[in-house]
Formats: structure tokens, sequence, C-alpha cells
């Protein structure tokens, strides 16, 4: 991949690694926003 990039793949790849980090930044909001609730509540 390194030696002989194929652009295309290249740049398929990046965008899926964009998607995913974006996923996982929604997530990890989601989930301190549910931390927070359970934190007012006295749940944790």
């Amino acid at each position: 991949m390194y030696t002989r990039p194929d652009v295309d793949k290249l740049k398929a790849l990046s965008r899926r690694q964009q998607q995913l980090g974006g996923l996982i930044e929604a997530a990890e909001a989601r989930w301190l926003a549910a931390q927070t609730e359970l934190e007012a509540i006295g749940e944790v």
C-alpha cells in the first residue's frame, strides 16, 4: 500500500477513517451525557 499506493483506495480509506472518527466522537458525547445524568441522580 505504501510503496505503490492506489490513490482511489487511499481516498476511500481516508473518507472511512473520517467517518469512523465522527461516529466515535458522537458516541463519546452520548456516553458523557449519560454519565453526567447518572451522576446527577446518584447512580454512579
